[in-house]
């Protein structure tokens, strides 16, 4: 969780798009996401912290959003 949530915090990317990252769209410059929100192709360029925590994640992540939604209204509460 704490990987996605830097990620998130670093990229600006939605919980959707994080769960997709596949280890082929990531470069070491940016994350390639075919398919977006509005449809269209878009590159989420990486800070050093989203690169480190892309590096020691498993991907695609193996959790489901509805699980993400879950861990994260339990942490905030």
């Amino acid at each position: 969780m704490k990987n996605i949530i830097t990620i998130a915090l670093e990229t600006g990317m939605r919980r959707g798009e994080i769960l997709s990252i596949k280890p082929e769209n990531v470069t070491e410059d940016y994350i390639y996401l075919p398919d977006s929100k509005n449809g269209f192709p878009r590159k989420v360029p990486l800070t050093k912290v989203a690169k480190l925590a892309i590096k020691v994640s498993i991907l695609p992540f193996p959790v489901s959003p509805n699980a993400v939604r879950l861990c994260w209204n339990r942490m905030i509460k």
